[in-house]
């Protein structure tokens, strides 16, 4: 079987999405599935990552949202070479030019094609949009929004939610043909590296309890209620770790600043051999992003021992069992948010929620994922 996935984020670009297809394709071709990537680029070209064939087109930023990159007239030249590879499924990650680009030739060639929502495009409306008000946004585009991915995605053989949740979310909004099936993390990763002294690094007191925000700084992310809630909770021997970098790095640093936080300190961009460090390093994973689909964050924080905090919306809702591996709190709320954390902080708390970790992580090995994905493929492709 041959499966093409198109997607209009890729390596270098780090986020849920790409780690979500890394996972994917690397399990996919231990059980001896060809994959074959279409993505964007710096120019139009085919390359190999991990002997897997890219076809990457030529893209450029795209100006309302930075680390966003949109393709332009070279998906044409690559349609000779789509055709020629004879793609048994088609799996499309997202309704922007690439995955048009899949879903047309899905059509035209009258093989299977399965969409992903990787992205809750309506939540992500009020930031692109920055500066105007939030429930202006959402009053203009939040119909119009789902309009459009229900055009795009009313003709897919499936539609992959990737929690209950989204499920529950698509359904209200008239989607049909739903399948679950979240994205996979390979926990062994977090084990092949040495793990280095982050804390001295950061200069961090040993004995400090650490709270990390590991990921993309952005403005979906709602980092304002994260400072805001630390600055309630911050004490000598407490600190807040922001490892990552994106469009509202600065926004944040001043905001730290000018809430006067002094326990607080960024770490910027983090190699992939750092990573499990600075889960290691740490006591505990905290987000404030309402607009999660799953939050694979959480799985890589658990995966490394971390009681994790998340709001009670969307997919981190469902990632975060509340009381058994962390604590959901209302989302917007930087009061309620800091109630969590100072609940996490207990030791006997912790060791508690901690304890659960191993069994639940354990629930998203990327080969179980791979497993039920071909299933549905399969099913798919002997109708």
């Amino acid at each position: 079987m041959k499966v093409g996935i198109f997607t209009d984020t890729f390596l270098p670009q780090k986020n849920g999405v790409v780690t979500s297809i890394c996972e994917l394709t690397k399990a996919l071709k231990k059980k001896n599935v060809d994959v074959i990537i279409f993505a964007p680029g710096k120019s139009t070209k085919k390359e190999e990552w991990l002997g897997t064939k890219v076809y990457r087109i030529k893209s450029y930023p795209f100006i309302f949202y930075p680390g966003m990159y949109v393709a332009g007239l070279d998906l044409i030249k690559i349609c000779d070479d789509l055709i020629k590879e004879d793609i048994d499924i088609f799996y499309v990650q997202d309704p922007f030019p690439i995955g048009f680009l899949g879903k047309y030739f899905a059509k035209k060639t009258k093989k299977p094609m399965i969409g992903i929502l990787h992205t809750r495009y309506d939540e992500y409306a009020p930031h692109v949009f920055k500066g105007v008000p939030k429930k202006m946004v959402m009053f203009f585009l939040n119909k119009p929004s789902w309009s459009y991915l229900k055009t795009f995605y009313m003709e897919f053989d499936r539609i992959i939610a990737p929690t209950e949740e989204i499920k529950k979310l698509l359904i209200k909004n008239g989607f049909k043909r739903i399948e679950v099936l979240p994205s996979g993390i390979d926990v062994s990763r977090f084990r092949s590296y040495k793990i280095k002294n982050i804390r001295e690094k950061m200069n961090i007191p040993k004995n400090a309890f650490v709270f990390l925000y590991f990921g993309r700084v952005s403005f979906e992310k709602r980092m304002e209620i994260l400072l805001n809630a630390f600055k309630k909770i911050e004490e000598e021997n407490i600190y807040l770790l922001i490892a990552g970098t994106g469009p509202d790095l600065n926004r944040c640093k001043k905001l730290s600043k000018r809430l006067e936080i002094k326990n607080i300190r960024f770490a910027g961009f983090v190699r992939d051999e750092d990573v499990a460090s600075f889960y290691h390093s740490c006591d505990a994973f905290v987000s404030a992003s309402d607009t999660e689909t799953q939050g694979l964050v959480f799985i890589e924080a658990m995966a490394c021992g971390l009681p994790v905090i998340g709001s009670n919306i969307g997919g981190s809702k469902e990632m975060v069992k509340d009381g058994k591996n962390g604590f959901l709190f209302n989302a917007g709320d930087a009061e309620d948010l800091a109630k969590k954390m100072r609940m996490i902080m207990d030791e006997k708390t912790r060791r508690k929620l901690i304890d659960y970790l191993p069994r639940y992580v354990s629930k998203f090995d990327p080969e179980r994922i791979a497993e039920k994905f071909l299933k549905i493929c399969k099913k798919l492709k002997n109708k």
